[in-house]
């Protein structure tokens, strides 16, 4: 049975909105690239893909655009209000 891991740039592909197909492409090209001729360049083309696959899962998500925009309005108003501490939500954030 074959496994799809969510990192795949076409699993990516598949959950990313089209809007951002072209973004993506351009920055997998230039990672695999880089990832190619230098051994240390195989980092960024994993920090790419990940990026890229929360990027996905967000964007795709249809409460996603409400949600950013209360946040980009707290920052905005300095309202902490129902913020929760990154720590909090993200494991190993403190690493």
């Amino acid at each position: 049975m074959h496994t799809i891991h969510p990192e795949d740039p076409v699993e990516i592909l598949r959950v990313l909105p089209n809007r951002f197909h072209g973004q993506f492409l351009r920055e997998y090209h230039a990672a695999a690239v880089l990832a190619a001729r230098h051994i240390g360049g195989y980092r960024q083309l994993h920090d790419v893909l990940r990026m890229w696959r929360l990027t996905a899962v967000a964007q795709s998500d249809p409460g996603f655009a409400g949600r950013l925009t209360a946040v980009r309005e707290a920052v905005q108003t300095g309202c902490l209000v129902g913020s929760v501490p990154i720590e909090d939500i993200v494991p190993g954030w403190h690493l």
